[in-house]
């Protein structure tokens, strides 16, 4: 059965391993240009040396982590949409396997009768699904494994730069597996489904995008987010947290900011209120509400709502536990289905 799969589909292999080939061939050029930019910037020696305190927020950022975070801004301006086109085309190889595989093992059986062809040589329905489906699964979980392990390469200089583990979550760590084995799930139902190649690669690519969009914006209500407190004014002397100088280099997901009053209560969701104390001579904060004008509402802190990047692998295993879940279901769906075929 295994050399019968092959067989069969060594096209649509060829396909796939054609289109990461593609993928490797664009992503090492521009992720050897990022870590040379990296290094040469001097963001790789300043990230390595801030201390532990000044990533998490904890203490004090001195001069030396200032000029690091510029840097990081800088880097991020001229290199940041390079960065973007490397994290989006990892997200094509699972749905590759989806619907160029996946959709092929039942459907085109189905379609053309050959599937009872099989089931007359000794071969049962299960047997004859189970090792189409094994065979698919493993080379999509190795693939995406390595995959993976590329963009990991790929996305230090990014990582390191502010952006952080944990809003990479789809094409770093094990995330990439499971939705490589939803998607060849997802098109094996789909074949099962229509008993026709055409409609289940629409199906397919339409439900892996619904599914996948749907969890993304589920995301960020897995866990319940953490809140910092930043205080309104803050010592022009001092470079502190608290300030417009903090630092962006801890890989935090920020999900909003608010302003809020003595008592507690929201003033404004749109941002937050940063003052220098005392206000210089010629200040133009008036328009920000800093000089206590009755115009703007009274601000007593701000918070940031955000999620820890060390919280990355925690939202990976609830993630990974949602796709092979579906994976799971589709697989009895489809095994339902096939017994059904005539």
């Amino acid at each position: 059965m295994i050399w019968l799969t092959w067989r069969q589909h060594r096209g649509q292999f060829l396909l796939v391993f054609a289109i990461l080939a593609v993928v490797t061939a664009v992503m090492v050029p521009i992720g050897l240009r990022l870590r040379r930019a990296f290094a040469e910037s001097g963001l790789a020696d300043c990230t390595a040396a801030l201390s532990p305190s000044v990533l998490n927020g904890s203490g004090p950022a001195d001069p030396a982590a200032i000029e690091c975070a510029r840097l990081a801004e800088e880097f991020n301006f001229l290199y940041g949409m390079q960065g973007v086109i490397g994290l989006v085309l990892p997200v094509l190889v699972p749905l590759a396997f989806g619907v160029v595989i996946g959709t092929q093992l039942v459907g085109d059986d189905a379609d053309h009768g050959t599937h009872r062809l099989v089931w007359t040589q000794g071969v049962t329905r299960n047997r004859w699904l189970a090792t189409k489906f094994g065979l698919v699964a493993a080379v999509a979980a190795v693939f995406a494994a390595a995959v993976s392990a590329l963009e990991h390469w790929y996305s230090m200089p990014i990582v390191r730069s502010g952006a952080g583990r944990i809003l990479l979550t789809d094409v770093l760590g094990a995330t990439p597996v499971a939705y490589a084995l939803f998607a060849v799930a997802l098109g094996l139902f789909t074949g099962a489904m229509w008993r026709k190649v055409p409609p289940a690669v629409a199906a397919t690519l339409f439900g892996f995008m619904v599914v996948r969009l749907a969890v993304r914006s589920a995301r960020p209500h897995f866990i319940a987010p953490l809140e910092r407190r930043l205080k309104v004014f803050w010592d022009p002397a001092e470079i502190e947290f608290g300030s417009p100088y903090w630092l962006r280099l801890n890989g935090d997901w920020d999900l909003g900011q608010g302003m809020y009053d003595e008592a507690g209560r929201l003033v404004n969701d749109t941002g937050m209120r940063t003052c220098p104390s005392p206000l210089p001579a010629d200040t133009t904060f008036v328009e920000q509400g800093c000089d206590g004008n009755p115009a703007f509402p009274k601000v007593d802190y701000n918070i940031m709502l955000y999620h820890p990047d060390s919280r990355f692998w925690t939202f990976q295993l609830i993630e990974i536990a949602i796709f092979l879940g579906l994976t799971v279901l589709l697989a009895i769906l489809t095994v339902r289905r096939v017994s059904r075929l005539t």
